[in-house]
């Protein structure tokens, strides 16, 4: 008698619970603003930080578009929560003269030109 059928059994059982666990951990790819300031801050990571203090969410990926405007994303779950985030920004009106949604449209990454023959 063959043991190697058992072994493909079991090896056909646990794939599916690691593809289900890999798939929880997945990053949620948060709400990108536009912060206008109302001083000139030496650098975006000081105004990422400020920004994160003040929403009480992470806020990463800051640039400089402009004197006193950034771009950045605020990493929050749940679209209540991104409201509330914004809004305790906009809230501290010696740091921020005003935050907006980003509706720029976002296209997708151009394919090596090895994939896309």
């Amino acid at each position: 008698m063959s043991i190697r059928p058992w072994r493909q059994w079991a090896v056909a059982a646990v794939l599916p619970l690691v593809s289900c666990a890999q798939a929880d951990t997945a990053p949620v790819p948060g709400l990108r603003v536009i912060l206008t300031t109302t001083n000139e801050w030496p650098s975006a990571a000081q105004v990422s930080d400020r920004a994160s203090r003040l929403a009480h969410v992470a806020a990463r990926n800051a640039v400089e578009d402009g004197p006193r405007r950034y771009y950045l994303t605020l990493d929050c779950h749940s679209e209540p929560e991104c409201r509330d985030a914004m809004a305790r920004i906009a809230a501290d009106r010696t740091f921020a003269l005003g935050i907006e949604r980003d509706a720029r449209q976002r296209l997708p990454a151009r394919p090596a030109s090895e994939a896309s023959r």
